[in-house]
């Protein structure tokens, strides 16, 4: 009898082939210059894809289907003269982008800058990104965790007390 097949080792990927491109390509739009010249293209794809893996199953293939249609919508407009977005000059592709977001249509619009909203916060994620900044989140966030112990500490314990040992 044959055995069935294991599902890969960790998680599922997202992004097939040519939606990686597309989001590659609205990346080098959406994010800043160092994005490219820092190398962090890569890393970005992965965070994006992680990103997306957290929405429920119908969000994630909204907006994969989003990133597809907004590269083969390219072709109707007359300066992109019958190209998808990922074949667009960088000059083109930026146009396009605008065009849409900041076009007639008001849920094409918000689409567009949902989209980008997903790639930048995945850029600002990325922990080279980070460190430019000068932004250490574990280091702030177990500041404040430890000075929330400190102040409310007394009736934390009393909660957990109560639910955890009085509790049923």
């Amino acid at each position: 009898m044959r055995q069935p097949a294991r599902p890969p080792e960790g998680p599922t990927p997202v992004l097939g082939r040519r939606v990686r491109r597309v989001v590659e390509r609205f990346a080098t739009v959406v994010c800043p210059p160092e994005l490219s010249s820092g190398g962090l293209l890569g890393a970005l794809i992965d965070e994006v894809e992680r990103f997306l893996a957290a929405f429920p199953p119908p969000v994630r293939r909204a907006l994969v289907a989003s990133f597809l249609a907004f590269d083969e919508g390219a072709r109707l407009r007359p300066t992109g003269r019958g190209r998808r977005f990922v074949h667009l000059d960088d000059e083109a592709a930026e146009r396009w982008f605008r065009a849409v977001a900041g076009g007639s249509s008001p849920a094409l619009g918000n689409l567009a800058r949902l989209m980008r909203g997903v790639v930048v916060m995945s850029y600002y994620e990325l922990p080279a990104v980070q460190a430019d900044l000068g932004y250490f989140p574990d280091a702030y966030i177990a500041e404040v965790a430890a000075q929330r112990l400190k102040v409310h500490g007394a009736a934390i314990e009393r909660a957990e007390r109560e639910v955890l040992v009085d509790g049923p």
